[in-house]
């Protein structure tokens, strides 16, 4: 099984929990089935079984590249979401994928 997914913003959870699919930026990681969990490594609970699917890869990941993936992200707008991402991820050298995750359960 591909290595658990975290989510660690409320209402992207919540995003996915009611709408089943929600997309998100992120480093590279796995992809496949596997399990969706909020919180952190240490201290977390079991929201379900995802499938995690790869969308895109962004050599300059900004409000325009990302647009059209918005209204499934739980954001309101590409500024907002890159806003989360950066403070999530301490700046977004490091985020540069964009994926699909889809309840399977």
């Amino acid at each position: 099984m591909t290595a658990p997914i975290y989510f660690n913003v409320p209402r992207v959870c919540q995003y996915l929990q009611a709408h089943r699919v929600v997309y998100t930026l992120r480093r590279e990681r796995s992809t496949g089935v596997t399990k969706a969990r909020v919180g952190s490594y240490f201290k977390y609970d079991v929201i379900g079984t995802v499938r995690v699917v790869f969308v895109a890869r962004f050599t300059n990941l900004s409000p325009d590249s990302i647009r059209i993936y918005t209204p499934q992200s739980s954001f309101k707008t590409p500024e907002e979401w890159l806003d989360a991402a950066h403070q999530l991820k301490n700046g977004l050298n490091d985020v540069d994928c964009l994926y699909r995750v889809e309840m399977v359960d």
